[in-house]
């Protein structure tokens, strides 16, 4: 873990938003494990929000409608492999998923890790 960031207890539940224009979701509803992948603009991981409000805040910020929230147990998180959720200062409402492969590097280990993630992932009621 960077020594500048916070690392989020075990018990808090983070969200992963799905922007309507992503293509993250099949026709059947199925979820691509692309959601999860890391992509180069990705340099401190996988961006999460800490509440599903804050999430939906920042996607209105880039006029990005969105289509649903993921949300992950952060000990449940910290289960697979070497991965850790973490936030830049305590009161950061922006989370990151550390330690997945760069999806164009490692593309199989990506998708490993990403359906581990799905595995764990709820569908959120958006407000």
């Amino acid at each position: 873990m960077n020594e500048n960031s916070s690392q989020l207890p075990c018990h808090f539940l983070v969200y992963r938003m799905i922007p309507s224009d992503a293509g993250w979701v099949d026709e059947d509803g199925a979820l691509d494990p692309a959601i999860f992948y890391r992509k180069r603009r990705d340099w401190d991981g996988v961006s999460l929000a800490t509440s599903i409000r804050a999430g939906l805040d920042t996607m209105k910020k880039w006029s990005r409608r969105v289509e649903g929230a993921l949300s992950l147990h952060v000990g449940w998180v910290r289960n697979i492999d070497q991965l850790d959720v973490t936030r830049k200062r305590t009161a950061d409402t922006h989370a990151v998923i550390e330690g997945l492969p760069y999806s164009h590097d490692n593309p199989k280990e990506a998708e490993r890790l990403a359906n581990k993630l799905l595995e764990i992932a709820r569908d959120e009621p958006l407000p």
